[in-house]
């Protein structure tokens, strides 16, 4: 329908329609279901770790060399694993390589089944760096190079490593490839499966032998020894308790096992 309106003795076309004599306009209408207030005092909780107790075991080693702990033979059932890399300038590109790896489950969609292979997602926005990083072609292209070396594609941004030797090598080359690298690991369990841990460790073929004698000795006596307590919360402030066994190499600390009041085990390497 075309309206026309008379305005300073012109006339202005305008299309449009006729609302229907019995036409209702529909009226809408926001009902607040619930209303929370702030109070102008509010805190926000501080979260705090303190040590309860720390145990330090003295061993005698030689020319010790990390290379004898073995991811491969830990299953995701039991151990949680998992890795963070970031480096500044991979390939003198001024761009940051940043990824995680951990160990895949057959629950695991993305690693079609293929339990406790290890699952690799590159971050291209640096979370947990500080910084929102450009997308970094060049290490999407590295990965994707890397077909004879364990690695394979399996999404968008995202690789398959087939064992934990592949994914040392990997760790190395970008890290020469690199400025400032930095590699964090996380090994966790429960206290119940301490002797499983035991008896997997003790087993890896180049383990030092006063430590594969400590493990099998006394290791599961003084963890499970160790003091627990659990988390408090005063005021704003909630307070976590860990003690920790760390083992030391002369001055040279080895490893040590975090446990909190929960159970849960955290082992960290030096």
């Amino acid at each position: 329908m075309i309206l026309l309106k008379m305005e300073n003795g012109k006339i202005n076309f305008s299309s449009g329609s006729v609302p229907d004599s019995n036409y209702e306009r529909t009226e809408y209408k926001r009902e607040i279901l619930e209303e929370k207030e702030i109070h102008p005092n509010y805190e926000r909780t501080e979260y705090k770790r303190e040590t309860l107790e720390e145990k330090e075991i003295q061993l005698s080693i030689e020319n010790y060399d990390r290379e004898w702990f073995d991811y491969d033979v830990f299953t995701r059932d039991k151990y949680s694993m998992s890795f963070s890399f970031h480096s500044d300038n991979f390939m003198n590109t001024k761009i940051p390589a940043d990824f995680t790896v951990s160990k895949s489950s057959s629950e695991n969609w993305m690693s079609g089944g293929k339990k406790n292979w290890f699952y690799v997602e590159l971050d291209h926005r640096g979370v947990g760096h500080g910084h929102d990083a450009p997308i970094n072609d060049a290490l999407d292209e590295f990965f994707s190079s890397r077909k004879d070396k364990g690695i394979k594609a399996v999404y968008d941004c995202s690789y398959e490593i087939t064992n934990y030797k592949s994914l040392k090598n990997l760790l190395k080359e970008i890290s020469d490839l690199s400025l400032d690298p930095e590699i964090n690991e996380t090994f966790h369990f429960d206290v119940e499966t301490l002797p499983d841990f035991i008896s997997k460790t003790v087993s890896m073929k180049g383990i030092p032998k006063s430590l594969k004698e400590y493990f099998k000795t006394h290791l599961k006596e003084d963890i499970e020894s160790l003091e627990t307590k659990e988390e408090s919360k005063k005021g704003n402030v909630c307070t976590s308790y860990i003690s920790m066994l760390t083992i030391k190499n002369g001055n040279e600390k080895i490893m040590s096992f975090k446990k909190a009041w929960d159970g849960g085990i955290n082992l960290c390497f030096h």
